[in-house]
């Protein structure tokens, strides 16, 4: 007949989950926070300036925040990710994305 279990079992299990995470800190929380923040980024800009052109921008931030040297390699990378990423979802998945003010 006790199939729940009590509450007292329940909050010692979650607190010795919270116990035993190891938040990131200093530099990697500070590079954890930048890919969030291009994450954000990218759902608030995507209707308005449409994925190639966000995706490019957040795979750049994303690069740069991993320790790439902003030089014409990590552009490249960055469109190379954003029209594979078009191609593969608009073109062969036929998924519709937003090309913001590339479709006008």
């Amino acid at each position: 007949m006790h199939t729940i279990p009590k509450l007292d079992s329940l909050e010692a299990a979650f607190g010795r989950l919270q116990s035993s995470t190891n938040w990131p800190q200093g530099s990697a929380r500070q590079r954890v926070s930048a890919v969030v923040a291009s994450t954000l980024g990218y759902i608030l800009l995507l209707p308005y300036l449409g994925h190639p052109l966000v995706a490019a921008l957040v795979t750049l931030v994303v690069l740069r925040v991993m320790g790439l040297p902003f030089q014409s390699l990590s552009i490249v990378i960055a469109f190379v990710v954003a029209l594979g990423s078009y191609y593969l979802f608009a073109v062969m998945l036929e998924i519709p994305l937003p090309m913001g003010i590339l479709s006008r």
